[in-house]
């Protein structure tokens, strides 16, 4: 509860003034910082979504209920499907089970499972409010996923580098880039300021802008950047630490969450921001 607590108030929350002003004002921005706070809402909405899932597992640990995990690093996915395996477990799981496989799956023709596969990205879109954004959110991801289908693999999976690794980490980036792409649609309040500041991040790299007039320290915009990616990375291991049981674990654990829980009343806002998914 409280790991999700410190993801919420400490990051999420934090980040959130960042972003609101960067989305409020693309106009006056450039390519680089448009990129930048479109990176910064990706890690805002996981510290978000994956805090409240914490905190809602922690609570019914404590009752004597053991939930699904529901958010698994789906940021270093290689591949949408792979993200969607990742993200959101539980409602992707719901997904699977109460629409994609009545409409047959993937045990009807290949046709008929790349529709399949495209009516469920749309109706999570829907389901996530009345939004031509999120339509068009839900239709990227059914987009993303379905281009494997008629791209060959050596191109979309970059069998063409040789190196393992160096192919994953590729794989990775594009993934990962391609996933911030659609959240750019997911934080804007119209299709047009969606589009609008996907242009100006594309075009304006030239633009002359500062962080300075939307009343954001620079140097406190790229310390949360690094400090929220590496929360990102410590995420799944904080979660292998807690499932762990013996006297030198609760030494460690109070340690560590006696930390997390200072930095939560001195840096958190303290529910000034209401959680990104009780709107849905």
């Amino acid at each position: 509860m409280i790991w999700g607590l410190f993801k919420k108030v400490v990051i999420a929350d934090n980040i959130n003034v960042i972003t609101n002003n960067i989305f409020e004002n693309y106009a006056h921005l450039n390519s680089f910082y448009l990129y930048f706070g479109a990176l910064l809402f990706s890690i805002q909405i996981y510290c978000d979504f994956s805090g409240y899932s914490d905190i809602a597992i922690g609570s019914a640990k404590c009752m004597g209920f053991n939930l699904m995990e529901n958010f698994n690093l789906p940021y270093i996915s290689q591949s949408i499907k792979e993200f969607w395996s990742r993200w959101h477990i539980s409602l992707s799981t719901w997904f699977r089970d109460y629409v994609y496989l009545p409409l047959g799956g993937s045990r009807v023709s290949e046709k008929k499972t790349i529709l399949n596969q495209v009516y469920v990205f749309l109706i999570s879109g829907i389901w996530h409010g009345a939004n031509w954004t999120f339509l068009i959110w839900g239709a990227l991801h059914a987009f993303f996923n379905s281009v494997r289908y008629f791209l060959p693999k050596s191109l979309l999976g970059f069998e063409f580098v040789k190196n393992s690794f160096l192919k994953k980490k590729i794989n990775q980036i594009f993934v990962f880039n391609i996933v911030l792409f659609a959240w750019i649609f997911f934080r804007a309040s119209t299709v047009s300021a969606a589009f609008s500041y996907i242009n100006n991040m594309v075009f304006r790299y030239n633009y002359s802008s500062n962080l300075a007039d939307l009343g954001i320290n620079k140097a406190t915009f790229f310390v949360f950047i690094l400090m929220s990616m590496f929360f990102l990375l410590l995420d799944r291991t904080v979660h292998q630490f807690i499932r762990k049981e013996s006297n030198l674990f609760q030494v460690k654990a109070i340690a560590l969450f006696s930390v997390l829980v200072g930095l939560v009343i001195t840096i958190g806002f303290w529910g000034k921001v209401q959680f990104i998914y009780f709107q849905f």
